[in-house]
């Protein structure tokens, strides 16, 4: 009876030891297996890391060497143009055709003055392309700021040296109105060749147009344009009547009528 427990007690011990070996082994094994997945990961990492610091030195093969500047510029100050594209293009400043920040570089060209809207492009490998449009100066607004013909306002660094622009006069907010009705009513006047040399919003929103032959015209803000007309069919009878009255010429004429003008005489 003893001695067949203790051949059980013997089994059971040589059974432990094989199951704390196949555990070791399963232990060792798994060891194994994770510093090997481990060594892998690392080593990809360790491929990333190095190539992301040769990435600055291969984009710095990529700089921008050439900038194409298109458009007919007559006002634009290409000094402070080139400044704002250096800075968007100076090696110095680690910009290349990669990472170049085209809608910045967009933004600050249309800031300055003279520009309307720009385009910005890039050319593989090394060129960049801004194509801009210049504003179109209309009139003098105010006697101190531009108005292009779409009705913008906007300050020059400096007021174009030329008198032949006519002056728009009237509220801020009221620009691309007053323009609109410049428009109108210079294309009305083509037919007699006159010009407006000035035109003004009055407070009783009452249009006040000055002529290049210095004749003088007011307009109620009703049927501006169809009393116009009413001054360009009569205008030709004006002119006569003032050849037939040599020491007369003509200062003023008010169309604020329903029906009829008045016309005042001054010395010649």
């Amino acid at each position: 009876m003893t001695k067949v427990q203790g051949k059980n007690k013997q089994h059971r011990v040589a059974t432990s030891k094989k199951m704390a070996n196949r555990g070791l082994f399963v232990v060792l094994s798994s060891f194994r297996v994770i510093s090997w997945r481990w060594l892998v990961v690392t080593s990809v990492v360790s491929v990333i890391g190095l190539a992301l610091l040769q990435v600055p030195r291969f984009l710095q093969q990529f700089p921008i060497e050439t900038v194409e500047i298109e458009g007919t510029l007559q006002f634009v100050d290409r000094i402070a143009l080139k400044a704002v594209v250096s800075a968007h293009t100076d090696s110095d400043n680690k910009r290349n055709y990669f990472n170049i920040d085209l809608a910045q570089l967009r933004s600050d060209t249309q800031a300055l003055p003279w520009v309307e809207s720009v385009d910005v492009r890039k050319v593989w490998p090394n060129t960049l392309q801004i194509i801009i449009e210049e504003r179109v100066a209309i009139a003098i607004w105010q006697d101190t700021q531009l108005i292009s013909h779409k009705g913008d306002l906007f300050y020059p660094e400096k007021m174009l040296e030329s008198t032949a622009l006519p002056r728009l006069y009237g509220p801020s907010d009221k620009a691309r109105y007053i323009m609109d009705n410049f428009h109108q009513m210079s294309n009305v006047l083509r037919r007699t060749q006159l010009r407006i040399t000035d035109l003004k919003l009055a407070d009783r929103l009452a249009w006040r147009l000055k002529l290049n032959n210095q004749i003088e015209v007011m307009i109620d803000k009703e049927q501006g344009v169809e009393k116009l007309l009413r001054f360009v069919d009569l205008y030709a009878q004006l002119i006569e009547k003032q050849y037939k009255i040599t020491e007369k010429k003509i200062a003023k004429v008010d169309l604020r009528y329903s029906n009829g003008i008045a016309v005042t005489w001054d010395d010649a």
